[in-house]
């Protein structure tokens, strides 16, 4: 219901506009180019962040209905799903070369079932993206206020280790009220990836 309300007015939002902006520059900064790649939008919003990926195959996947149709009006995801994140991907027999999440997993306090979908999607080789808010390393997972959630470094590197992801980044940037952590995994080790290009 809360993004319903937002969904008609989302893209006029500086902060957001930036944050795809820059996930996408993340992204190319990390691995180049995306124009051969097979991407899910883990949260795709309002379809922003897709309009800043060159990609051979786009899809989407949002809770809100509302979101959905205003992604699809842009003609740029191949798919659209509405739905539970989690639920949805858990669904999916495609593979990928890129997962991305954009602002979207401080609605979620455990991590480790996001991880594992992305994790079976991803092909060898393939990359995680996503961002969220900073919590220590003293503590897995904080909660902002009530719903919203920080996860540390140490939690996620944890779970990466956990799905077989290595870490390719993590970069301090502003995320929503404070600078959080733009994370980018490797399925499969580093060595391993290098020897496959």
């Amino acid at each position: 219901r809360q993004y319903a309300k937002l969904a008609a007015g989302y893209d006029d939002n500086a902060l957001h506009r930036l944050f795809s902006e820059r996930m996408a520059k993340f992204i190319a900064d990390t691995i180049g180019s995306t124009a051969d790649a097979r991407v899910l939008d883990a949260g795709c919003g309002t379809g922003l962040l897709g309009t800043h990926l060159k990609a051979a195959r786009l899809t989407g996947i949002d809770l809100s209905s509302d979101m959905i149709e205003k992604a699809r009006t842009r003609n740029v995801y191949h798919q659209l799903i509405e739905g539970d994140l989690v639920g949805a991907m858990a669904k999916l027999r495609d593979r990928f070369d890129l997962v991305v999440s954009s602002c979207v997993l401080y609605h979620i306090a455990d991590l480790s079932p996001f991880f594992r979908e992305s994790a079976r999607l991803l092909v060898p080789g393939g990359c995680l993206f996503f961002s969220v808010d900073p919590a220590p390393d003293g503590m897995d997972v904080g909660e902002s206020v009530p719903g919203e959630y920080a996860h540390s470094r140490a939690y996620l590197r944890r779970l990466a280790a956990e799905h077989g992801l290595s870490e390719a980044a993590i970069a301090v940037m502003g995320h929503r009220a404070t600078p959080g952590f733009w994370c980018a995994f490797r399925k499969g080790s580093l060595e391993n990836a290098a020897d496959a290009t």
